[in-house]
């Protein structure tokens, strides 16, 4: 009774082999399904044709030739989730220098090769990008702490940090980590603090250590959207929320109707420009955003807001006087 109980299993070794290739992606005919399985090419088809039964396993007529492969049902992995997916792998520049970056591009790659879809995805490394002109140089030196953040990130562990704030000042941090966030191609630590929430600078995260476990909030508790909603940028805990409110100039008219800098954000056209109106916590980055419009833009509130514009915009004049 054994040998042929042997011989059964033998056989649905070699079928199970086959759906395996198929379902990793592989195309078969009956010369490499023979190799595979050490059989002559006439038991290799005849082992094929019975896959054929097995949802998803289609084979493919040319002339005298036959191939078979697998697709995926289309609901499972459609354009969307494929297009989705390219997206996100777009972002793998931001960690260029890490094993992330092939990470990124390989999770495409396998969604790709199980779509239905995927001979129309040909070139797509280039079809759909998010545009990142830069990235975090901490990412690239052998000891950057990301693979640190990383973990207790996941296993929710609260961290001790070195950090090193835009001033040159070190700082020492005890914090909980909740979110890495991607903000104009660099990466930021939200983390958690005594004193309210905060985010880190990734580049400027010199060391980090695992301390115990802590209990990750709940939605209500934390919310990064909500979080966000009074801050312009990645600055957190402004001390007040204010109507801030400038003009632009009338050649700014469409990319204003057509651009949102902040989801608070109305506008309403004047005879001479745009009037742009944001609530949100004033800061160094709306202070830089705001100058970076240049004499294209004057700011009329908050008063508070106008005078260190206008202060900067002085200072900038002064630079630029010629030197004798």
């Amino acid at each position: 009774m054994s040998r042929p109980k042997n011989g059964r299993l033998s056989g649905i070794r070699r079928t199970v082999s086959l759906i395996s290739d198929l379902m990793s992606g592989k195309t078969l005919n009956a010369r490499t399904a023979a190799e595979r399985l050490g059989v002559k090419g006439p038991a290799a088809a005849r082992q094929l044709r019975a896959i054929e039964e097995l949802p998803g396993v289609a084979r493919t007529t040319d002339g005298k030739a036959h191939t078979w492969d697998f697709t995926p049902p289309a609901s499972t992995l459609g354009y969307d989730k494929v297009i989705a997916a390219c997206f996100g792998s777009s972002m793998a520049p931001a960690f260029d220098g890490t094993t992330y970056r092939q990470g990124f591009e390989a999770v495409r790659q396998w969604l790709i090769d199980r779509s239905p879809h995927r001979r129309h995805f040909r070139n797509i490394d280039r079809k759909f990008l998010v545009l990142l002109q830069g990235n975090d140089v901490s990412l690239s030196v052998d000891e950057s702490p990301l693979d640190d953040v990383l973990d207790a990130l996941l296993k929710e562990k609260r961290i001790a940090v070195e950090y090193e704030r835009f001033s040159g000042e070190k700082q020492s941090l005890v914090v909980d980590p909740l979110s890495l966030v991607l903000y104009q191609h660099r990466l930021y630590l939200l983390v958690r603090t005594e004193d309210g929430h905060r985010a880190l600078r990734f580049a400027r995260i010199q060391a980090v250590e695992a301390r115990t476990r802590f209990s990750y909030p709940s939605p209500t508790e934390y919310n990064p959207d909500q979080i966000f909603q009074r801050s312009f940028g990645v600055f957190l805990n402004p001390k007040s929320i204010d109507d801030i409110e400038f003009k632009l100039t009338p050649r700014w008219r469409v990319f204003v109707r057509t651009h949102r800098w902040h989801s608070s954000q109305t506008s309403k056209e004047v005879p001479d420009g745009v009037l742009v109106r944001l609530r949100v916590g004033i800061c160094p980055e709306l202070e830089g955003f705001l100058l970076s419009l240049g004499s294209e833009c004057e700011v009329l509130n908050p008063p508070l807001l106008r005078r260190k514009i206008a202060e900067a915009a002085r200072m900038m004049s002064a630079m630029y006087e010629p030197r004798p």
